[in-house]
């Protein structure tokens, strides 16, 4: 459910840029992963919508990463750019998911049960770090 989601949603966002022929051209894609290209609402969850501003930023910042350290031909760059897309859209309709998911089975976590939750998680991982260090 959730890939056909995020597929459908990228597939709108390319299809507003395709031309008749159904063939996509680099330029056409180009503008498909261009946050100015994008509809105000990329995705709906179950009647909720996820708005292009959720992701623009965190898009932008991580393609603008990307481009400072590769050094890949403009087609190469498309082709992370939108898998970028993908990952960021498919991320936030999962989180849409769980947070619908939780709602319905009355599941809240308040703030010191979720700093509780970090601290374990922070100290699992160092001792894993120091176990795989003693190696």
């Amino acid at each position: 459910m959730v890939k056909k989601t995020a597929a459908v949603a990228l597939i709108m966002l390319l299809a507003a840029c395709s031309d008749d022929s159904g063939e996509e051209s680099y330029s056409q894609m180009y503008e498909s992963v261009n946050p100015e290209e994008w509809p105000e609402i990329v995705a709906s969850v179950n009647g909720e919508e996820i708005h292009k501003s959720q992701i623009e930023e965190d898009f932008v910042d991580y393609t603008n990463a990307y481009g400072q350290v590769a050094s890949s031909s403009e087609e190469e760059q498309l082709v992370v750019y939108e898998r970028i897309l993908t990952q960021l859209l498919t991320s936030e309709i999962e989180t849409e998911l769980l947070l619908q998911a939780a709602e319905t089975e009355e599941i809240y976590v308040t703030d010191d049960e979720l700093q509780e939750a970090i601290v374990d998680l922070r100290l699992e991982r160092g001792s894993s770090l120091m176990k795989n260090m003693k190696k």
